[in-house]
């Protein structure tokens, strides 16, 4: 199925009539829209399929008051029209030929009663009263409702799929969808109902009354545990999206500096520890230094002292070491501070150190007596070796503290306002505030499967034990007994041959998901086997050199990646050529992986893939890589004037396309 043209009157956006030609031509598969968003972009994905599909189109969540709804909002009343319509044609092979149809979609506004669409579908030019008139049933045959999420989808739903949760749902409704399953199963529930009649219709009217009403309860309790089991999918899908949704703002909030924003009070307490600490050291190194520490730089010096106090020489030894103190001091000051292993605050120090030593110099009565005795010297080359292993340990731990305390005082100044970052916080506690809520929903909603579940294998056990009771003095006994176990059998049958058809398709579907997730990651070898659990559906990918790995423990960009190949790995399984259109495509990729998207997914989705792109997506380099696989490039416009949206042949043409 190609679809070949697109026609829009009064609809949504668009006002008047507009009509676009999306045949495709061979090798170049790819139909380009651009457009910004909010000029009309989504309108054209819900016309195809409101087009193909009315009230049954998936986005329309089969709510009659959304398809109402949604006639009344979709009338363009610009120039006071209050009629609206849709048409597609496409092309399909049938019975060996090539024919040609056309779907036309028409509804008005009414100022009573509900408003409705008809349709008119016209085969090879003529209008085909038989199809127009069967079209909701006969339009299966050309594209199956069930199967329109697999090609028509969006980013966002690509994002959603990315959660383990959504993605295994997917593959079971996908195929119980593409193999019919969801006949078998209905199949078996209709001869389990068909059993429990038989029980009732067994019995004479004497004990019919209390049967009948111990079926009504197990019918109720059935129909119950079917709706809280709908009920508690849905909710476990929407805590997939809300749970991606979080991940999602916990990304931007980092990317903005939120996780420095809350430790920036931690960060401060620590910034006046260091500062202390800091502190100390300096005010400890200072302290050993107008000790007699600095002999320790002159033990060239103190020895020739030790000699002349053997010879029992006298000098002023005073003003020699003075004067030696000064130029060495200034000397060591001129060597580390050329050194890397010394930090500027540990060179600076020491020159605070050399102005001390001088100032003591020039006041002569601060001056230190010195004693150059055997003894003294030994004592100061003692007590100075001592001092300086010392002072080494303070100053490695002042440079130690010194470095933390640099780096914290950068991380303090790229700590974001909070007013900037308040919007994604109040979002980030609402997204939570969902999750807690929906986790209680869930949690009450599992006490009451459970209940019921209880409730309804006790409805089931009385029922049959009352019947049983009853039958046995029933004359027509064992031909009861002959159809019951007919109807078990039937129902093992069945039960067998979804087992049987479900693994083989699962096996199939398996190694199309692999082939694709190794196409998009562009990684031949990574994936050795992809394998989906036959009960929860649930993917395990085992990856080489790793073993195996719950989908789950994949990035988030990987899991984007894996989505997209269960939606391709679908739409092959299900043997039918349809086109696939996709809106923002790029909109929720990691940017890591858009590259493999366009080079690797679009131009081979499909022999007619639709692509509705912003002007922050296909643009650029992607633009000109997509460019020999396009057949028709298309961008919608709004013109103020007009109050409407235009489609004209083209596409984005200004600095971005650059990039």
């Amino acid at each position: 199925m190609i679809l070949t043209k697109l026609t829009l009157h009064n609809f949504g956006i668009y006002a008047g009539r507009h009509e676009i030609d999306i045949t495709p031509k061979p090798d170049r598969p790819i139909i380009l829209i651009g457009a910004l968003n909010g000029s009309g972009k989504t309108t054209l994905l819900e016309g195809i399929q409101f087009a193909l599909f009315g009230k049954f189109a998936k986005f329309l969540s089969k709510n009659k008051s959304a398809y109402l709804d949604f006639l009344t909002n979709s009338v363009n009343r610009r120039n006071l029209q209050d009629s609206a319509s849709v048409s597609v044609s496409f092309i399909t092979k049938r019975r060996g030929r090539q024919q040609q149809f056309e779907v036309v979609r028409t509804w008005s506004l009414k100022t009573h009663g509900a408003s409705a669409d008809t349709v008119q579908v016209f085969k090879n030019g003529e209008l085909d009263l038989e199809l127009s008139e069967r079209w909701p049933e006969l339009s299966e045959t050309f594209f199956p409702s069930q199967l329109s999420d697999l090609f028509f989808f969006d980013g966002e739903r690509i994002e959603s799929l990315a959660q383990p949760a959504r993605c295994s749902e997917l593959i079971r409704t996908g195929l119980n969808s593409l193999l019919g399953l969801d006949l078998v199963t209905d199949l078996s529930k209709t001869l389990q109902t068909l059993d429990r009649r038989l029980k009732v219709e067994g019995v004479s009217e004497e004990h019919k009354e209390k049967i009948l009403r111990l079926n009504e309860k197990v019918s109720v309790l059935t129909d119950q545990q079917q709706n809280l089991d709908h009920e508690m999918s849905e909710i476990l899908a929407r805590l997939g999206d809300l749970q991606s949704h979080l991940e999602t703002l916990r990304a931007q909030l980092k990317q903005q500096g939120g996780d420095l924003y809350e430790q920036r009070d931690l960060l401060v307490q620590r910034q006046s520890e260091l500062l202390s600490l800091v502190a100390s050291k300096r005010s400890e190194l200072t302290e050993l230094a107008s000790s007699n520490l600095p002999l320790t730089l002159l033990e060239g010096m103190v020895k020739q002292l030790e000699a002349l106090a053997r010879n029992g020489l006298t000098l002023d030894q005073k003003e020699v070491v003075q004067d030696a103190l000064s130029s060495f001091s200034s000397s060591v000051i001129g060597e580390l501070s050329g050194r890397s292993e010394f930090t500027e605050s540990q060179v600076e120090f020491l020159r605070k150190i050399h102005s001390t030593l001088m100032e003591i110099q020039k006041d002569d009565d601060s001056r230190p007596e010195i004693n150059f005795s055997k003894e003294s010297i030994f004592r100061a080359r003692t007590e100075g070796t001592h001092n300086r292993s010392i002072a080494l340990k303070q100053l490695l731990e002042l440079g130690k503290f010194q470095t933390e305390l640099d780096q914290i005082d950068r991380q303090l100044l790229a700590v974001p306002d909070a007013v900037k970052l308040e919007p994604l916080f109040i979002e980030i506690k609402s997204t939570e505030d969902d999750i807690r809520s929906h986790e209680t929903k869930r949690d009450g909603l599992q006490d009451q499967i459970e209940r019921v579940k209880r409730d309804l294998e006790s409805s089931t056990k009385q029922f049959n034990t009352a019947s049983d009771e009853v039958r046995k003095n029933e004359a027509d006994e064992k031909q009861l007994i002959k159809m019951h176990e007919q109807l078990v059998r039937g129902r093992e049958v069945l039960a067998n041959f979804e087992e049987k058809i479900r693994n083989k398709h699962i096996a199939n579907l398996e190694k199309l998901i692999r082939e694709g997730f190794e196409i998009l990651l562009r990684k031949k070898s990574f994936v050795s086997s992809i394998s989906i659990c036959p009960d929860t559906f649930m993917l395990t990918i085992k990856i080489v050199g790793e073993g195996a790995v719950p989908a789950s423990k994949l990035s988030a960009g990987e899991r984007q990646l894996l989505a997209v190949a269960v939606l391709w790995a679908l739409a092959q399984a299900s043997g039918r050529k349809l086109p696939t259109v996709i809106d923002t495509p790029l909109g929720r990729l990691d940017s890591s992986h858009r590259k493999s998207f366009v080079q690797n997914y679009f131009p081979y989705a499909g022999e007619q893939v639709i692509l509705l792109s912003t002007d922050e997506e296909i643009v650029g380099s992607y633009h000109r890589s997509l460019k020999k696989h396009t057949s028709h490039q298309y961008l919608i416009e709004y013109d103020d004037k007009k109050q409407s949206s235009e489609i004209v042949k083209g596409y984005f043409e200004y600095s971005k396309e650059a990039a």
